[in-house]
């Protein structure tokens, strides 16, 4: 065991049948050994070593428990392994006893761009079909216009607005629902993303969207709208550039809103720059944020590579949040923006984009997202 351990953790040669055999007894048996023979330790160290294992167990009669587990773990450490593990899953399937069914489909579901390819197996697993849209809206606008929403329906709210905002004008009909929310406290700045994301077709909100202009809290959020809904800039920059001079942090907020501007927020640049090149406190604010406004408005990419590298360079890379989107993912787009000036990046990018492990934690799906970002990127800094 010793020998094979070692082998796998060189990862110098070909999986050898007997090791992946023994292996595929199970962990209990290992936990009890010293680190050196603990050969699923040193099989998930290596690609090639840990496929075979994950194939293994994949073949065998039960698939349950804890080799359901590493099955998962192998397609959601290495790229290649769910390309070769979710064809045999899906072939076996019809033979899988009841109570193993749930946690294969949910092996399948979560390989990243290969479910994709198991999009009948899947439909059928769960038994369900995408709502039509005017079912949706109906459905979402009586779930708008609910009662006061508190605990987890309070939670569900926020996200639904949020997923809203990718609807862009698509999310117009919702506006009457939408706007109920305007006297509720609190609500409104939750509306304002959305309302801006609809754009000019939401100019029946613009007597609301004024009305939380002396919010102090909701202030630039709200000028930000109206410049979106009306096309007017107003007082916005000067609105924003305000707020980022009491506190950096308010960078995460309000970087995205004066990248949306572009260069007419070239008022606020000083500002971001000198955010940027804080030397004492600049670790602490969202300096891919501040990175991507400042090329947006100016379109110079000075000192705008080394912040956008560190975002790509951690693991797992983020995934999104409710109210943010992934630094990581922000950070891979606008290095692609920057284009042969971001050219000590493309190792990094590169890794991203073809090594062979993910560069997230346990999520396909977002690992597929940072792989296409990354070879999105590489093909505008190399010119391609």
């Amino acid at each position: 065991m010793a020998a094979a351990a070692g082998l796998a953790r060189a990862d110098v040669s070909e999986p050898d049948p007997e090791a992946v055999r023994v292996a595929a007894v199970g962990d209990p048996v290992f936990k009890r050994l010293p680190p050196e023979l603990r050969l699923w330790d040193a099989f998930q160290e290596s690609e090639k070593w840990h496929r075979a294992l994950a194939v293994e167990l994949a073949t065998r009669e039960r698939l349950k428990g804890w080799g359901q587990i590493e099955v998962k773990d192998a397609v959601l450490r290495w790229r290649t392994a769910a390309r070769e593990l979710v064809p045999i899953l899906v072939d076996r399937a019809p033979e899988t006893y009841p109570g193993d069914f749930p946690g294969l489909v949910e092996i399948v579901a979560e390989a990243g761009e290969v479910s994709a390819e198991q999009a009948d197996f899947l439909a059928e697993a769960v038994r369900a079909m995408a709502p039509h849209a005017d079912r949706l809206l109906t459905g979402l606008d009586a779930f708008l216009r609910g009662p006061e929403l508190r605990g987890n329906r309070g939670f569900d709210l926020v996200e639904v607005i949020y997923a809203l905002v990718d609807w862009g004008e698509a999310a117009a009909p919702l506006l009457p629902a939408l706007t109920t929310k305007f006297p509720r406290y609190g609500y409104s700045i939750i509306v304002l993303p959305l309302l801006g994301a609809i754009g000019p077709a939401a100019a029946e909100a613009v007597p609301h969207v004024r009305g939380v202009l002396d919010d102090e809290s909701e202030r630039p959020d709200a000028a930000w709208a109206l410049w979106r809904i009306t096309g007017d800039p107003g007082d916005v920059v000067a609105i924003i550039t305000a707020r980022l001079a009491e506190s950096g942090h308010s960078a995460r907020d309000l970087a995205p809103l004066l990248e949306d501007l572009g260069p007419v927020a070239a008022g606020a640049a000083p500002r971001l720059r000198a955010l940027l090149d804080d030397e004492v406190d600049g670790f602490r604010w969202d300096r891919v944020g501040i990175a991507r406004a400042l090329w947006a408005i100016t379109g110079d990419a000075d000192g705008l590579v080394e912040p956008l590298l560190a975002a790509v360079t951690v693991r797992p890379l983020p995934d999104d949040t409710i109210t943010y989107p992934s630094e990581g993912l922000r950070a891979v787009e606008a290095l692609g923006w920057l284009g042969k000036a971001a050219a000590e990046a493309v190792p990094a990018l590169q890794t991203i984009a073809s090594g062979p492990a993910r560069v997230t934690h346990w999520d396909a799906h977002l690992d597929d997202r940072y792989r296409r970002a990354a070879a999105e990127a590489l093909g505008r800094i190399e010119g391609q």
